[in-house]
């Protein structure tokens, strides 16, 4: 199962105030096609969880060309490439009913245990992956975050209920509307992501106070996430004239 494909029809839940595809629920998609693809190759989250590992996702950088509406169709394809140095990188493409390209993805993703939280090897759990080296990456893998100069504004959060997901942290999905609620909805309702790229650099639980610190200049804009001195995480983004 070198790769894996998924077609949904998008409903007003994936869907932001102008009625385009929202920038979380496309990390959604991409995380649930992951997710399924793994399945497939027969490493299901519960096998995982027996062997007291999870995929843990380091790094993503999302491309999109454009954004589709309220009930266009929607393939994601999604597949891997060999490990470098204990970090798996996997990839997706994201077309339209038409087939063509509204967008793309590079992610970088570790085996992690559980209970040490330190990264393992696939061989270390007896993981064959299928050899993916013929297939053709849409992109490079993920980016660094360049700095953006200007006045930053800081704020304070603290992680409730609907941030949380089945590993009882943050959820990736979540770090994005969090950027987004900080850009605001003027702001968004004209201009339009066209690249984010997201660093994950420490988990983020229940009811932990985060600081927020939020730089824009121009189209670009910043957003670290801070528990006390430690980066929780990262993020750059590029914003652009909405096409709708």
């Amino acid at each position: 199962m070198k790769h894996y494909l998924e077609t949904a029809t998008l409903r007003t839940r994936d869907c932001d105030l102008n009625g385009a595809w929202r920038f979380s629920a496309i990390l959604a998609t991409m995380q649930e096609a992951a997710g399924a693809h793994c399945t497939g190759m027969g490493w299901s989250r519960e096998r995982m969880l027996s062997l007291g590992t999870a995929w843990v996702l380091v790094r993503t950088e999302v491309r999109m060309d454009r954004y589709p509406t309220v009930g266009e169709e929607v393939t994601v394809e999604t597949f891997h490439r060999e490990a470098r140095h204990r970090l798996f990188p996997r990839y997706f493409i994201l077309t339209d009913g038409e087939g063509k390209r509204i967008g793309m993805s590079s992610t970088l993703w570790m085996l992690m245990n559980l209970e040490t939280r330190e990264a393992v090897s696939a061989e270390s759990l007896g993981m064959a992956l299928p050899d993916n080296r013929d297939m053709t990456p849409p992109m490079p893998m993920p980016a660094m975050i360049s700095p953006v100069e200007g006045e930053t504004k800081r704020s304070v959060y603290r992680a409730v209920y609907t941030d949380l997901d089945v590993n009882r942290h943050v959820n990736n999905t979540r770090y994005a509307d969090w950027l987004c609620n900080q850009l605001g909805e003027k702001l968004l309702t004209e201009k339009e992501i066209g690249r984010m790229i997201l660093d994950y650099n420490a988990e983020v639980l229940p009811d932990q106070e985060i600081t927020f610190r939020v730089t824009q200049s121009g189209d670009r804009c910043q957003m670290t996430g801070l528990h006390g001195e430690k980066k929780a995480f990262e993020i750059g983004c590029e914003l652009r004239e909405r096409k709708l």
